[in-house]
């Protein structure tokens, strides 16, 4: 199996079974999730797709011992995937850490339930990770696709992301894919991030430049999503990263940035846009 070290310190229990390895927390009941392990992949199959590609499965289905739930599957794509997973832990491990971190630091994100792995040998056939299903929220992609007023949705956005992101590099986080679809608002207007799979934790704080390609990386979701609207309304970039920088930097003073170097680390990291 993987490098137990390595793995996650939250869950409450550890279950081996069948090639399977994996850490569960204490609101799952053991048994019941220990049994269906040999039907695993069968029934995220026939559960809801959210995502189906040769690296990655994503569903919502119904697990014993968990409920509804989401759980993302990193499959093996590979000799390359196999030679380097041989003797390190699926992603899923690091993906969990970093959620469980940001939710124990009072940070808006689904909780994990259970991560794991499956090996044939050390070979590793998959990773696992079974998040909460996420009740009555709304991705911020779509709630600017279908804002009737996107320049003030634009604006609360950037105030709202720009902090959530602050709060979460502060935690010595860097997400790595912080775009409007892996922000979602819930009902009462706060906001929160999923979809931890490329997600790392520093010992100490987030290189700055890493931390200017999650804030880039968000701006050219934005404008992304402002093309698909087909609409007259496009504002000034420069504006956008000034909003986004305000409210960022405004969170904590080591998070110091401008406009002026956001709008550069766009255009270093997404040239086109």
């Amino acid at each position: 199996m993987g490098m137990e070290q390595e793995q996650p310190g939250y869950a409450a229990g550890k279950i081996r079974e069948r090639g399977f390895l994996f850490l569960i927390s204490e609101s799952v009941k053991e048994d019941e999730f220990r049994k269906a392990l040999p039907q695993l992949d069968e029934r995220i199959g026939n559960g809801k797709k959210l995502k189906d590609s040769k690296s990655t499965t994503a569903a919502v289905c119904e697990l014993p011992g968990c409920g509804t739930v989401f759980v993302k599957r990193t499959n093996n794509k590979g000799l390359s995937f196999t030679l380097r997973y041989l003797f390190r832990p699926a992603r899923a491990f690091r993906a969990a850490r970093a959620a469980d971190r940001l939710f124990r630091a009072g940070i808006e994100t689904p909780a994990v339930l259970a991560v794991g792995e499956r090996r044939f040998c050390r070979v590793l056939l998959g990773g696992y990770l079974v998040n909460e299903m996420k009740q009555d929220v709304t991705e911020a992609y779509h709630v600017l696709l279908n804002s009737p007023d996107p320049g003030k949705c634009v604006a609360e956005i950037m105030e709202k992301a720009g902090r959530l992101l602050a709060s979460i590099h502060l935690q010595h986080v860097i997400h790595r894919d912080f775009k409007l679809a892996n922000v979602y608002f819930r009902k009462d207007g706060s906001c929160g991030v999923w979809d931890l799979d490329g997600a790392r934790i520093y010992p100490s704080s987030v290189p700055q430049s890493l931390m200017m390609v999650d804030l880039s990386r968000l701006v050219s979701s934005v404008f992304s999503v402002l093309k698909l609207r087909k609409d007259p309304y496009e504002p000034e970039l420069r504006d956008v990263c000034g909003q986004l920088a305000r409210a960022y930097s405004s969170c904590s003073s080591s998070l110091s940035v401008t406009g002026v170097a956001i709008e550069a680390a766009l255009q270093k990291f997404f040239p086109g846009k």
